[in-house]
């Protein structure tokens, strides 16, 4: 089973990814073609991609994460759109968080913490998380070479910035086919702390 572990985001936030969708393809038409667009009705925040893992050690860490979290509840509101990793290399564009990136550090931390605890035969993260919501990932780097910095980077777009409340992860188990992903809920974990 290929998993992961994700924070899902509200309506509202997603329809303010897709406004800055059409943003940058209005302002840099060629963007339209050159990446490829994750479906907004699937969006979400990837705490931990966890790989393939048998069903009796998916089992386990389902129970591990439903176990309740002692994070409390917390906003998130997004921030402008940009380049991951960075303007000059552009790989992914995604949506960073003006408010609540470091409750979902710290949520990163408490699920890689029950990773450790329950699949100790998963390797750990050998990069630092950072939290962001995925619009698109560049189908070839070199044409993306051609973008002039200043062009490639986003530009503002007027849609006001919701918020949303985020009390619990999913895991999720991702089937692929020629037609893009689609996600199956296993297991949720509910945040339980007192803020």
């Amino acid at each position: 089973m290929r998993l992961f572990v994700a924070v899902d985001v509200s309506d509202e936030v997603r329809a303010y990814a897709e406004a800055a969708r059409r943003a940058v393809c209005r302002r840099m038409p060629r963007l339209e073609r050159e990446l490829r667009w994750v479906d907004v009705r699937q969006m979400h925040v990837t705490l931990r991609f966890l790989g393939e893992v048998d069903e009796a050690n998916a089992d386990r860490f389902r129970l591990a994460l439903e176990a309740p979290l002692p994070q409390p509840p917390f906003l998130i509101e997004p921030a402008e759109p940009h380049w991951l990793p960075d303007v000059k290399r552009p790989r992914v564009f995604v949506l960073g968080f003006r408010q609540g990136a470091d409750g979902l550090r710290a949520l990163y931390d408490t699920v890689e913490d029950r990773v450790r605890a329950t699949l100790p035969m998963i390797e750990p993260e050998d990069r630092v998380f950072l939290p962001h919501l995925t619009l698109a990932r560049v189908r070839d780097p070199r044409l993306m070479r051609t973008v002039p910095a200043t062009d490639a980077a986003p530009g503002h777009h007027d849609e006001p910035r919701p918020t949303a409340r985020i009390d619990r992860v999913t895991l999720y188990q991702s089937h692929l086919s020629p037609k893009g992903p689609t996600y199956v809920a296993l297991a949720r974990g509910m945040l339980t702390g007192a803020a």
